[in-house]
Order: structure tokens, then C-alpha cells, then sequence
């Protein structure tokens, strides 16, 4: 008899309610960090939540299962971390006052869409495969913007980059021949962490 899933278990509720609770209860007057001015402080506030969400659920996602309830918290907390990236992109604000934590942001979500990518790749999704490489696109401008600039952001587009080659253009050649989903999310997590050091 196979053991519960982890996200089955009361701790991880526990955890995936706490986050959504954090960001529904943050009061109307903190609702807005990008408005007449940009708050970087409550930007990073707001986006480190959904950081928390993918984090969280990204071991447990299966992106090519519409119903998986990971799968579904995780791009829920991708597009809202972009609906951010959106707001701070109508901006003349210079993203070298933001805190570095909010790269890493980006950067977290920018892996979690090629994850997305993969798998309607995998479903002959045309439609959702071109929303999600625009998507893809605004999270690389971001990092792109900080790489020309800090060291921290050159090496987060660049191994971005390394993820969406290995992942995406790497699958398109080989899909007859591709990985293990284990084996898979072990180079994506080597990739990610490992280069960063």
C-alpha cells in the first residue's frame, strides 16, 4: 500500500493556507505597492508570498495534469507574481532599488512557466504555449534589465536561459528520448541552485 502523498498531509494544508491567508488578509491600505510611486519594501512583501506558494508546491506540480491542485496553486502564484511584473514594467522606476529578493522572485517564476511551457508542448497547445512564452518573455526583460547591470541579474537570466535550453529546446529535439520526470526535475534543480553558487 503506497504511502499519502506530502500534500496530503495536515502540515502541508497547513502551510498552503497560511500562505494564501498571509496574502488575502494584507489590509486595503497595503493592497497597492505599485501606484503613484513604487514601494520596494511592500513590492517584496507582496511577491515573497507567491515565491513561498511555488516553492512550495513545485515538487508536488504535475503541469500536464489540469486538475492537479499543485499544478493549479503553482501557476496561480506564477501569474500573480507577473501581475506585479506587469504594474512595476508601467513604471519608470529603476529596478536597482528593488530588493534582491526580487529576482529571485522573478527568476522562481520564470522556471515554474518553462515547467508549463514543457508540458503543453507535450499537449499540442499551441495557443497556451505561445501565452506562456510571452509570459516567459517579460520575466527574462526584467532579469535581462538587472543583468546588464548587477551580477546577480546576469547570472539569473543566464541560467535561466540554461533551463529553458535544456528544458525546452532540448525536449523539442529529443521528446521521443526525453528523461524521467525525476530525472528531469534533478538537472532543473541542478541548474537553478547549483549554477548560482
Amino acid at each position: 500500500m503506497s504511502p499519502n502523498p506530502p500534500t496530503d498531509s495536515e502540515e502541508f494544508r497547513y502551510l498552503d493556507q497560511a500562505i494564501a491567508a498571509f496574502t488575502g488578509n494584507i489590509p486595503r491600505a497595503f493592497r497597492d505597492p505599485v501606484g503613484a510611486t513604487v514601494d520596494p519594501i511592500l513590492y517584496t512583501a507582496h511577491l515573497l508570498p507567491h515565491v513561498a506558494m511555488i516553492q512550495l508546491h513545485d515538487p508536488h506540480a504535475k503541469p500536464d495534469s489540469p486538475n492537479d491542485y499543485s499544478a493549479m496553486q503553482m501557476l496561480a502564484a506564477t501569474r500573480a507574481i507577473l501581475d506585479l511584473t506587469y504594474k512595476l514594467c508601467g513604471t519608470t522606476y529603476d529596478l536597482l532599488y528593488m530588493d534582491h529578493s526580487c529576482s529571485l522572485g522573478w527568476f522562481v517564476a520564470g522556471a515554474a512557466i518553462i515547467r508549463f511551457i514543457k508540458a503543453k508542448i507535450d499537449a499540442k497547445d499551441e495557443d497556451e504555449t505561445m501565452r506562456l512564452e510571452q509570459e516567459l518573455g517579460i520575466v527574462k526583460f526584467m532579469l535581462r534589465n538587472l543583468g546588464d547591470r548587477t551580477i546577480i541579474g546576469y547570472r539569473q537570466i543566464n541560467v535561466l536561459d540554461e533551463i529553458y535550453n535544456a528544458e525546452i529546446k532540448g525536449h523539442r529535439r529529443k521528446a521521443a528520448t526525453a528523461p524521467s520526470a525525476t530525472d528531469q526535475r534533478a538537472e532543473t534543480d541542478n541548474l537553478m541552485f547549483g549554477n548560482m553558487q
